[in-house]
């Protein structure tokens, strides 16, 4: 490959970073953000932005593909404790500092949904999610006579309000990370915590 093409495949790689990493912030702000907008904020041209997205659509759903893998990462190269209930309290620790990229998923998960691999990975952190919860009830730490479907339910429901909470009053992963797992423990926790 000769050192023009490195350097515009460089360049391509660059203006999506900026794209990507724009859109978050602005659509974060305005969810009604135009992709002229988008441009402005990212320091592209319109052209450059409708090379690497044809739609505002097929931005969100990459960026929301981006946030939901970034997660698959951290969580994955986590030594995960032997018990299932500190798992999901480190779970927790490690995906509240995430609260700008999820953020952004609550505020366009209309428009991320329509995507079937974004489906398809939000889906299967369900079902680990679902997983840890099952081996919890096992253990005797999550109340077993609560629907296992009910409990994942609560938990993102749980840390989607976290988030926002975070985020709302300007509070540390840490104190939003106690309060999180405090509620959720007093839900679904089968001793007191």
């Amino acid at each position: 490959m000769s050192d023009l093409a490195k350097n515009a495949d460089a360049r391509m790689v660059r203006s999506r970073a900026a794209i990507v990493d724009s859109s978050i912030t602005l659509l974060l702000q305005n969810p009604g953000a135009s992709m002229s907008e988008i441009a402005v904020a990212a320091g592209v041209g319109r052209a450059t932005l409708y090379r690497h997205f044809e739609t505002k659509e097929a931005l969100v759903q990459e960026i929301s593909l981006l946030c939901l893998q970034e997660t698959e990462a951290a969580l994955g190269q986590l030594d995960m404790p032997e018990l299932a209930l500190d798992q999901i309290k480190l779970c927790i620790v490690h995906l509240m500092p995430m609260a700008n990229r999820y953020s952004f998923l609550l505020n366009l998960w209309s428009e991320a949904s329509g995507s079937a691999q974004v489906d398809a990975v939000y889906i299967d952190q369900l079902y680990k999610l679902a997983n840890m919860i099952e081996q919890a009830k096992v253990e005797g730490s999550i109340r077993a006579d609560l629907d296992t479907e009910w409990i994942v339910a609560h938990f993102d429901g749980l840390l989607n309000n976290a988030w926002w909470y975070k985020t709302k009053k300007g509070l540390s992963d840490e104190a939003v990370t106690q309060l999180m797992i405090n509620t959720f423990l007093a839900g679904v926790g089968a001793n007191e915590i």
